[in-house]
């Protein structure tokens, strides 16, 4: 993978490593300056500098990354796992998810898409004491391609089915995706009123419309929060702990 994309900056121009402060200086040049020459060649200089960040995200996103276990990777990786105990299997579910939802793209499409929120938050960024464009950049953009991703699951036109958001993070093994495939059509408002699966039984009413409206509608906390009329922090507690049901019933039934 990234033979394309390796070739945009051979080594020998993208070896010298930046510390911070270079960074922040680059990134100074390219706020303040008014002359396009200089702008378009501090963008060049940043997109380069963080190449090899991209790049970890395709492999990430591409599921050939070497392993999860980096303390930037998993940080990205708790991002899904809000309210929901964290622990190996949980964020090795979460990634094979995310591989699942990305697997329609190839890796330029994707180093696009970082290419294009990196520039996104350049522009929004502003200097303030002891905050590092480094240190701005790596926490905004885990944010960044979660949104992204978490938007490809609501959308109709994905090739990524939108119901399968609710079931990837509950089931993390490939042999469980045939009972994945049974539930999904019953996702209406009859299974809202009484659902006949053992597993989704175990929600209340309550809770399934809620999970009903997330995943099948595609509707966000907030939204849900103006229908609902309840405070967003609500809604998403209240979605997290039916989450968490699931995965409680689903492991007994493994035991």
């Amino acid at each position: 993978m990234g033979t394309r994309l390796d070739s945009l900056y051979p080594t020998s121009t993208s070896a010298k490593w930046l510390d911070y402060k270079e960074i922040d200086e680059i990134v100074r040049d390219y706020k303040e300056s008014k002359d396009p020459q200089i702008i378009a060649a501090r963008k060049g200089d940043l997109l380069k500098a963080f190449h090899k960040y991209f790049m970890k995200y395709v492999s990430l996103l591409k599921g050939t990354i070497g392993s999860i276990e980096n303390g930037d990777t998993k940080l990205f990786l708790a991002l899904f796992l809000a309210g929901s105990t964290k622990h190996s299997n949980s964020y090795l579910g979460i990634y094979k998810y995310i591989v699942y939802v990305c697997k329609q793209f190839d890796d330029t499409d994707i180093y696009n898409e970082l290419a294009a929120m990196f520039i996104a938050l350049l522009d929004r960024f502003e200097f303030y004491p002891e905050v590092s464009f480094s240190r701005y950049i790596t926490k905004y953009m885990r944010w960044s391609i979660k949104a992204w991703i978490m938007g490809l699951t609501h959308n109709p036109l994905s090739r990524s089915p939108v119901e399968y958001g609710p079931y990837l993070e509950i089931f993390d093994s490939d042999s469980n995706e045939n009972h994945v495939d049974l539930e999904l059509p019953n996702m209406d408002l009859s299974w809202v009123s009484g659902s006949t699966s053992p597993l989704f039984s175990i929600l209340t009413r309550y809770e399934r419309f809620l999970l009903y409206l997330n995943y099948k509608e595609g509707l966000g906390v907030r939204q849900i929060s103006e229908r609902l009329g309840r405070a967003k922090d609500t809604i998403h507690s209240h979605i997290q702990q039916a989450l968490e049901k699931l995965r409680e019933q689903y492991q007994k039934g493994e035991q």
